[in-house]
């Protein structure tokens, strides 16, 4: 009856998460492809096909080759197209129910509250948001919930297949997002404690050859490319008065933010993106209940909760994203604080019932509308395309900075990102004789990019070879450079 109960409730997960997915999807007719990163990816994975048919080593490629790999592999068997990109972010959204909910009861959360932290990140608007995009997030996210299962399971008395399982599927998240390889070290300090210092070294050896499978392509592709992780801004300009910081200067500009780094990357406790702050109590309250169990099973909770925001405060940037990897911990917190709760006198166990329920409605509404919301825009960002045909040449150069990649893949023209030019390169490019296009938002050139390549290359043009003002489009100019 348990097995029939667990089942049930995994298929309602499931359904539910899937279901508002493709929902939301359908109705705008959205492919997963925004801003630049969601198209280097995409390329990525299809110059890796690419490189499987020719042996023609694939390009440089700034993150780790984890996530692109994982979409070469779908597109290699069911197509080179967005839809089967897509349908990988969305069915592993729909699947983190399912694990956030078999990792609750593995701590020892009862059913109906495991089970209400695995409706809280079906419907919660980062988590679902990140679903339905081509992005490294959620598939990093699924292999480094699949790992901590495996782990648990494998220290409840299983074999060391599950030990196995852990490793490999934390290499997976490792080389899908860099930042996941936080958790091998807290995996290690738990296993260490658990065997009572006594390692185990079958399993252990196991383990690590197991998890150098997923590992291997990336440390091939290094062969080539070295990597960028110790040369990522982020890296190089942790520094721990970040915390307290909310402006930065960096490779990506003049970056000026509401909040404080410490605030901002809290927000999976109290923001609406993620959750309703009406519900942080019950984050508060599982804090302490967790604390006071003093467990391995407790360690884990907690270095996953600290360890990732500690690195992430530290940062100079701030991305709602980004948290994104302790959200799983905060709704297994709520979990526990609601359970914790009802313990208590009867009139308190209906207060807190109710404003669960409240809280709950107020994130599964607010999340709907928040990933809609994104899909809407992005999908109308999209609408530069249609806007341009006609207003330039069907031959046009277009030197574009922010739309590169959106109108490199949907459209034939010649497109140029300035970024990566200098005044001196936009000279050699300059064909006499011939006029050429700029498309910009000027203001995020003139303040965030300011005495940066952006701005230079704008300047270049407005002054040695003039501009002419064709017309406006939301927050981007189109001009025509004289010839």
């Amino acid at each position: 009856m348990a097995t029939r109960t667990h089942l049930t409730n995994c298929i309602i997960l499931f359904s539910l998460a899937l279901g508002v997915r493709i929902a939301i999807i359908a109705f705008h007719g959205f492919d997963g492809l925004y801003g630049q990163d969601a198209f280097a990816y995409f390329d990525f994975a299809g110059d890796i096909l690419y490189f499987i048919e020719t042996f023609n080593p694939p390009p440089p490629f700034f993150w780790s080759i984890g996530y692109p790999l994982q979409l070469a592999i779908g597109m290699g068997i069911l197509g080179v197209t967005e839809s089967v990109a897509l349908g990988t972010s969305i069915l592993m959204g729909s699947l983190l129910p399912i694990l956030v909910y078999s990792l609750g009861l593995q701590l020892q959360l009862r059913l109906p509250y495991a089970f209400f932290a695995g409706l809280l990140i079906s419907f919660s608007g980062q988590a679902l948001q990140s679903s339905l995009v081509i992005m490294s997030d959620i598939p990093a996210l699924f292999w480094s919930l699949i790992s901590v299962v495996s782990l648990l399971q494998y220290m409840d008395g299983s074999k060391k297949r599950w030990l196995a399982l852990c490793g490999f599927a934390v290499s997976i998240a490792c080389i899908t997002r860099w930042i996941y390889l936080i958790l091998p070290t807290i995996y290690v300090l738990v296993l260490i404690l658990h065997w009572k210092r006594h390692i185990r070294w079958k399993d252990t050896i196991l383990t690590i050859l197991v998890s150098l499978m997923p590992v291997m392509p990336q440390l091939i592709y290094n062969q080539i490319n070295p990597p960028t992780l110790l040369n990522h801004s982020w890296v190089q300009g942790w520094a721990p008065l970040n915390v307290l910081a909310q402006n930065f200067i960096t490779v990506e500009g003049t970056l000026n933010y509401e909040k404080i780094n410490a605030l901002f990357y809290a927000s999976p406790i109290y923001d609406l993106s993620y959750l309703s702050p009406l519900l942080t109590i019950f984050v508060l309250c599982g804090l302490l209940f967790v604390l006071r169990r003093r467990n391995l099973h407790t360690l884990i909770v907690l270095a996953w909760f600290v360890t990732p925001y500690v690195f992430l405060a530290g940062i100079p940037s701030q991305n709602i994203r980004f948290p994104l990897i302790i959200f799983p911990i905060v709704t297994i917190l709520v979990g526990f604080g609601l359970q914790w709760i009802m313990t208590i006198t009867k009139p308190v166990r209906w207060v807190a019932i109710g404003l669960a329920l409240v809280g709950f409605s107020h994130t599964a509404i607010n999340g709907f509308d928040y990933a809609n919301s994104f899909v809407e825009h992005h999908q109308s960002e999209k609408q530069v395309v249609t806007w341009l045909d006609g207003k330039i040449p069907d031959d046009a150069k277009l030197y574009t900075f922010g739309s590169t990649l959106i109108l490199q893949h949907y459209t034939d023209y010649s497109v140029i990102e300035i970024f990566y030019e200098t005044p001196d390169t936009l000279n050699q490019r300059w064909f006499r004789g011939r006029s050429d296009y700029l498309l910009l938002n000027l203001w995020q050139i003139e303040n965030q990019w300011q005495g940066r390549a952006p701005q230079a290359n704008y300047h270049w043009f407005r002054d040695d070879r003039g501009l002419v003002h064709i017309e406006r489009f939301r927050n981007l100019t189109l001009f025509e450079a004289n010839p």
